[in-house]
């Protein structure tokens, strides 16, 4: 019996110099562990349901507005000015509008008030002026940049084939020597370092020495230019000038960005459309004309992704907008 009540004794003397001794290793007491009654769980289980609820109701909320936000957006109606001067076709499309219009609700309509409108100026409408698609953006922004390098708007906006780059210098087309060629083109292009034609639309080598369209002259990406000039004249029939120029101006391959300010927000002066900076290239543009791009790939490549994401955060907040209003 003695000899049972040692063993018993050691026994719980062991256990004891065991959990001392994990304590002490462990530097902080055993945790206690949480006990799962039948009322915690049935208490966690409504709350987890109650969660899904709120869920729910917000998931809803947001739909409604969205689709709140997306019927008011398009009965957003001005008044349409009416102009003296309409050929029959335009007549024609402006009466199917305001028959279109008419189908509304009068209380969106803003009241026009007539008896003045003869003693109004035959001004511009303010409203269609506003109105500028990705083509016009670019060309708008090319006659800009022509107007920059002094050269005659009319004449870029004709796109004859005919209008060689006033950079290209015919004279030099005559000398063999190969070095006495590169020494005469630099020091045509150092006449062009103290003026006052932007730095990104300064002609390179290539635009001095070999004809071209002036077309190309009003893309401010240096590199670009350079590599399209050469290649369109070292391998004619595998190197698709024209194709080029059709993906820039008509399809979209390059976009000129003209941020806007509205009321209320800080003004910062946004890229000139004569800087590089300001010019963002679409994946597709990247991926066709790579051979354009060279060791710049990279560097516009990066640049064009930043824009992409601006475009986000710009439509992200407007949809914002339209749900909040």
């Amino acid at each position: 019996m003695s000899d049972t009540i040692k063993g018993s004794s050691a026994n719980e003397n062991d256990t004891v110099s065991r959990k001392r001794t994990s304590s002490r290793d462990g530097d902080a007491p055993p945790a206690k562990r949480r006990v799962l009654t039948t009322a915690r769980r049935e208490q966690n289980r409504q709350a987890q349901k109650a969660y899904r609820e709120r869920q729910k109701q917000e998931r809803i909320r947001l739909k409604q507005e969205r689709a709140q936000a997306k019927a008011t957006c398009g009965q957003r109606l001005r008044p349409l000015l009416k102009r003296e001067d309409l050929s029959p076709v335009d007549s024609s499309e402006q009466q199917s509008s305001i028959e279109e219009i008419s189908l509304c609700d009068e209380s969106l309509l803003e009241p026009i008030d007539t008896s003045a409108k003869k003693l109004e100026p035959n001004f511009p409408d303010l409203y269609m002026n506003m109105l500028q698609f990705s083509p016009a953006a670019i060309f708008t922004s090319c006659l800009t940049n022509a107007l920059s390098l002094g050269l005659d708007p009319s004449v870029i906006a004709n796109c004859s084939v005919e209008h060689i780059s006033p950079f290209y210098q015919p004279n030099l087309s005559s000398t063999l020597n190969h070095a006495a060629l590169i020494q005469a083109g630099s020091n045509i292009l150092s006449t062009f370092d103290n003026t006052s034609i932007p730095i990104h639309l300064r002609p390179t080598m290539a635009q001095i020495l070999i004809p071209h369209h002036t077309s190309l002259d009003l893309i401010p990406i240096p590199f670009l230019r350079e590599r399209a000039i050469m290649l369109s004249a070292a391998m004619p029939h595998v190197f698709n000038n024209w194709e080029l120029k059709l993906d820039i101006y008509e399809r979209g391959g390059l976009t000129i960005w003209r941020l806007k300010h509205e009321k209320g927000e800080s003004v910062r002066d946004t890229y000139p459309p004569w800087d590089m900076k300001s010019w963002e290239a679409a994946p597709w543009f990247m991926k066709k004309w790579c051979m354009l791009m060279g060791r710049e790939y990279d560097k516009m490549r990066n640049q064009s992704v930043g824009w992409q994401i601006v475009r986000d955060l710009i439509s992200s907040r407007d949809i914002q907008r339209l749900t909040t209003s």
